[in-house]
């Protein structure tokens, strides 16, 4: 099947052995999605469409215009879809291809929401539609759906829980900053399954607001209209409400038309257009802010023009049968400094730095679909870790355990830089 998971082409194994396993995964992931789709009374909406389309661009390891080149002939929302980053990382609001449909459809007007594939997938997306791009058939309501989720929580309705730490698992002198994050229900009870992914309804860097507020000349408890539509005192707006660290391509614009200095005018605009090399690169609002000090537009015409904040997703790292009442997680804090200031994760460092222990902090879970372990708990299971974190596998990992599973786990870790492969083991 095209859109399975299957082994990137520098993981350390040999033609046969990765042969071999791409063959394993995709048996067991196909077995998923078959059981899946024929779970009777199931209100979820199908995880494939149910003609069982093929989409053989949904592979991140391809080169964006090759991609685009497998989807040509295919409907538009296809087209579309094939400019993403296919990651479905969730981090848009929607999956690849629901992000696709609603952009086909006229729901989804930022072309600028695809957070892995940056300028060139907004660039594409933009140049697919001039290009006179246009939905051939109607597409079912629920396909441009945001991203599907159950109780508890979703992502429009999040539920509360109690934040219990984020304990740091690396050493002084490592060179990442791993946490371990553990929330706790309210009531006792979480609702999730492992392979299923956390959102977490995240708030920017206070530091970052004030600076941007500061530069902007503006007093803090005005009143500007967000990009949800509310109407919110702009330190609010800017903390919860707007994406401020990947400006929209539509507040660019706003910028550019609003600047009295024609050169800076221009760049925005060429910026907003995705031209490579315009403007300083991975610019956040106040980046802009600080480069280009003529562009100061009405500040309710820049707010609205930003994108919504989205929830971020983490893969569960725990399992409710090992853990009761509790959920886990295992975040990499994202710091890193570029033009001579920090710069930190929105989710990432609102966990380790911004929270306190009590506090609360609102989440939703967002179930996975063909991501889960084999029924029974005897059944031999292949763990591959890529290097996209080991959330998951632990997760399944405290699941076997807490069942008394009998079945060997291969564990395999592709090293970064030494190509090793570790651990196989009895469960």
């Amino acid at each position: 099947m095209a859109f399975g998971p299957r082994l990137p082409e520098n993981a350390p194994f040999t033609p046969s052995q990765r042969a071999w396993l791409d063959g394993y995964i995709a048996g067991w992931f196909s077995f998923d999605l078959d059981n899946a789709a024929a779970q009777p009374g199931s209100d979820q909406p199908p995880s494939v469409p149910a003609e069982s389309e093929e989409f053989p661009w949904h592979d991140p390891t391809l080169a964006l215009e090759e991609r685009v080149a497998l989807a040509e002939g295919r409907r538009p929302e296809r087209v579309l879809m094939a400019a993403m980053a296919q990651l479905d990382c969730g981090q848009c609001g929607y999956l690849c291809q629901t992000y696709a449909e609603a952009i086909a459809r006229g729901e989804e007007k930022s072309l600028s929401r695809c957070a892995p594939g940056g300028k060139a997938t907004s660039r594409k997306l933009r140049d697919l539609i001039a290009s006179g791009l246009e939905p051939t058939t109607a597409l079912p309501a629920v396909a441009a759906s945001p991203l599907p989720s159950t109780s508890p929580g979703s992502a429009d309705k999040p539920f509360v829980a109690v934040f219990q730490g984020a304990d740091c698992l690396n050493g002084p002198r490592s060179e990442k900053e791993t946490r371990h994050v553990i929330l706790a229900s309210a009531d006792g009870a979480v609702d999730y399954e492992v392979g299923d992914s956390l959102g977490v309804v995240a708030r920017n860097s206070a530091e970052l607001v004030a600076a941007i507020i500061e530069r902007l000349g503006a007093k803090a408890d005005t009143a500007v209209l967000s990009p949800d539509g509310i109407e919110r005192p702009l330190i609010e707006a800017l903390s919860e409400a707007c994406e401020i660290r990947r400006p929209s391509d539509q507040a660019v614009e706003v910028l550019a038309s609003r600047a009295r200095d024609r050169d800076e005018s221009v760049v925005l605009q060429a910026m907003a257009e995705g031209y490579p090399g315009a403007g300083p690169e991975d610019a956040d609002l106040l980046d802009l802010l600080e480069a280009f000090p003529s562009a100061r537009p009405p500040l309710s015409e820049l707010i609205s023009a930003l994108d919504s904040l989205q929830p971020r997703l983490y893969s569960i790292a725990s399992s409710p049968k090992h853990v009761r009442g509790e959920v886990h997680l295992t975040v990499a804090a994202v710091r890193y400094e570029r033009r001579a200031r920090p710069r930190h994760g929105v989710a990432s460092t609102f966990l380790a730095d911004r929270v306190a222990v009590g506090e609360p902090v609102k989440i939703f879970v967002r179930p996975s679909h063909g991501f889960r372990l084999p029924a029974s708990p005897d059944a031999p299971v292949i763990m591959v870790g890529p290097g996209t974190g080991i959330a998951p596998f632990r997760a399944f990992l405290e699941e076997r355990r807490a069942l008394g599973a009998r079945g060997a786990i291969g564990c395999f870790s592709a090293i970064r830089g030494a190509g090793a492969i570790s651990c196989l083991r009895k469960s």
